[in-house]
C-alpha cells in the first residue's frame, strides 16, 4: 500500500504525519547501505502501534502516528537506534488538518523537517509544523531573496567611522561598517543582520567588505591621501571557518597589492565563550600575516579579564554602553578597574560610543588613547572620510 492510498483510507483526524530523516547516514561500505537502512526501518517499526504505519520516502521515512506523546516516541526511537548505530535523526511533525489533502499534509511535514533539520547536526531533533513557523520561514525566504538581489545590484556600501587620537584629535584609522541602501534609503542593519548570520550569505558579505576596503586603500594611495589602518569585523560564521576565510583574504589582499598592516580585524567578545584550538590557530595566522586583532564590544556580555591573556589580541574596544549614559559610582568603579587592568597588561584601549564632553574628558584623564563616537564623527561615506583626510593633511 502506498502512503497516499493509506491517507485516504483512514480517519485523518486521529493521525499525525511524521517526516523522518536519518542524519549523517554515510556507511563506510556502501554495500551495507540497504542492509543498515532496512534494519533502521525495522527499529522504527518496532516502536509503532498496530494501527500506525511506516512508509519509505526516497531517502527518508514517512510515518503515520496516532495522537499520543510524540516526544516520548522520539526518545524511545532514539534509544533503539543508538543501541545499534551512532546515527541521530530529525523529525518534521504535522498534526493533520482534516481539510488538507495528502500532498498538503506531506508538504507541511517536510517543511517542519527542513526547518529543524540542521539545528543540531549530532543530536536528534524535531520540529512541529505551525502556521507561525510557515509564515516566519516564508518571510525569511523573501528577505533572503531581497538581500541577494540587493547585493547583485550593488546596494551594499561600506562606511568608515574614524578612530581619533584622544590627545591630538587627529584621525588615526577607521572601522569599516556595512550599509545597505535600497531605493536611495538606508535599510537598518538590525532588520537583516540576524538573517544573514543564519546562513552562508554573511561570509559573502564579510569578503565583500574586505574587497571594498582594499579598493578604498588603492584609491586613497592614488589620491595621495594618508594610508591609515582600517579595521574589519569578522562574523561568527567566518570565524568558525577560519581556513576558508584566511585563504580568501590572502587572495583578495594580494590581488590589490595591499600592505597587510593596513587591514586589522575586530572580533566580538562572544568568542571568549567558544574559543577552540582551531580558533586560536586562525587568530595566530592572521597576526603572522601582518594583521592586528581587536576585541570588540568588550564589557557588553560575558567578558572575563582573566582569559584575555590567553588570546593573541593587542587591542580592547570598550563597549559603548560604558559611555552612553552618565556614570553611576558603581559603573565608574568597574570601568576604572577594567582600564587599570588593561593598562597594566599593555593592551591598547579604544573607547566606543563617546558622544559627550564629560565622557571625552574621562577618556583623556584615564589615558585612553583612541576614541570612536559622535563626539568627533559618525560613520561616514568614503567621500566624506576622504574629505576629512584631505583637510587634515592640509591643516
Amino acid at each position: 500500500m502506498q502512503a497516499e492510498q493509506f491517507y485516504y483510507q483512514i480517519d485523518v483526524s486521529k493521525y499525525t504525519m511524521v517526516s523522518l530523516h536519518i542524519k549523517n547516514f554515510t556507511p563506510l561500505v556502501w554495500d551495507q547501505y540497504y542492509q543498515i537502512r532496512k534494519h533502521i526501518q525495522s527499529l522504527i517499526q518496532s516502536t509503532l502501534l498496530s494501527n500506525e504505519m511506516l512508509f519509505e520516502k526516497e531517502d527518508d521515512f514517512l510515518i503515520f502516528l496516532l495522537h499520543r506523546n510524540y516526544i516520548q516516541w522520539i526518545h524511545d526511537l532514539d534509544d533503539e537506534i543508538q543501541k545499534a548505530y551512532a546515527f541521530h535523526f530529525a523529525c518534521g511533525i504535522n498534526i493533520i488538518d482534516i481539510k488538507d489533502d495528502f500532498q498538503t499534509s506531506l508538504q507541511k511535514a517536510n517543511f517542519a523537517l527542513s526547518n529543524g533539520h540542521d539545528h543540531h547536526k549530532y543530536t536528534t531533533t524535531y520540529e512541529f509544523y505551525t502556521k507561525d513557523l510557515y509564515e516566519q520561514r516564508k518571510k525569511k525566504e523573501h528577505l533572503s531573496h531581497d538581500l541577494s538581489y540587493a547585493f547583485h545590484q550593488n546596494c551594499f556600501q561600506i562606511f568608515l567611522q574614524p578612530k581619533v587620537d584622544t590627545y591630538r584629535k587627529q584621525i588615526v584609522g577607521a572601522e569599516a561598517l556595512l550599509r545597505l541602501f535600497y531605493h536611495h534609503k538606508e535599510i537598518p542593519l538590525s532588520s537583516f543582520i540576524s538573517l544573514v548570520n543564519e546562513n552562508t550569505f554573511i561570509r559573502t558579505l564579510d569578503l565583500f567588505v574586505v574587497k571594498k576596503v582594499c579598493e578604498y586603500l588603492v584609491q586613497a594611495a592614488q589620491k595621495q591621501l594618508p594610508l591609515l589602518p582600517i579595521s574589519i569585523n569578522i562574523s561568527p560564521a567566518s570565524f568558525s571557518d577560519g581556513k576558508y576565510y584566511l585563504k580568501a583574504l590572502h587572495s583578495i589582499i594580494q590581488s590589490y597589492d595591499i600592505d597587510p598592516h593596513l587591514i586589522n580585524f575586530e572580533l566580538h567578545e562572544d568568542i571568549l565563550l567558544t574559543t577552540t584550538p582551531a580558533h586560536l590557530s586562525f587568530m595566530n595566522d592572521l597576526i603572522q600575516s601582518g594583521h592586528k586583532l581587536s576585541l570588540d564590544d568588550f564589557g557588553s556580555g560575558y567578558s572575563s579579564l582573566s582569559v584575555l591573556s590567553d588570546l593573541p589580541i593587542s587591542t580592547i574596544k570598550l563597549d559603548q554602553s560604558f559611555f552612553k549614559t552618565t556614570f553611576t559610582p558603581r559603573k565608574k568603579s568597574l570601568l576604572d578597574h577594567i582600564i587599570q587592568f588593561l593598562h597594566a597588561n599593555h593592551f591598547e584601549i579604544i573607547a566606543e560610543g563617546v558622544e559627550q564632553e564629560a565622557m571625552y574628558q574621562y577618556c583623556l584623564n584615564h589615558h585612553i588613547p583612541i576614541i570612536q563616537g559622535y563626539y568627533f564623527y559618525p560613520a561616514l561615506s568614503v567621500k566624506e572620510f576622504n574629505n576629512l583626510l584631505e583637510n587634515q593633511k592640509n591643516a
